[in-house]
């Protein structure tokens, strides 16, 4: 359970060493209870989570091993329909983070190019949107 005031964000990463950069690059406000931040290795596992409790925000790669790409982003968005999700991608992936925010994501990110303010900001940002718009399924 999160206080009032902080974010509640599942971060969606196989990689170790992603979720080590974003908790070193969080620390502040992981440390001041600004942000609270769980972790899930797989699809499988944050679908799990989803399950059992809410987010404010969902930081979802998309290469992950038991994930599809964007196919992945309609199971996420379903689990979790109030949730802002923002999409991690990698610098040869521009094109699907594009692709992405047209199928429903509020923004995305390219993986290592983020400074703290700015990454709190955007997340803060991603879930006021979430949360003013509404989650409208994607246009054919």
């Amino acid at each position: 359970m999160s206080l009032p005031g902080t974010l509640s964000v599942l971060l969606v990463e196989d990689s170790r060493l992603d979720v080590a950069l974003f908790r070193a690059v969080l620390a502040d406000a992981l440390q001041s209870g600004e942000l609270r931040l769980d972790e899930a290795g797989a699809l499988s596992e944050a679908l799990a989570r989803l399950a059992e409790g809410t987010y404010d925000c969902i930081l979802l790669d998309l290469g992950l091993p038991d994930g599809r790409g964007l196919d992945s982003l309609p199971l996420v968005r379903a689990a979790a329909p109030t949730a802002a999700v923002v999409v991690l991608t990698g610098l040869d992936s521009e094109a699907h983070a594009r692709a992405a925010l047209r199928a429903g994501a509020q923004d995305y990110l390219v993986k290592g190019q983020y400074q703290a303010g700015v990454l709190l900001q955007r997340l803060r940002q991603a879930v006021a949107d979430a949360r003013r718009t509404g989650f409208r399924p994607p246009e054919a």
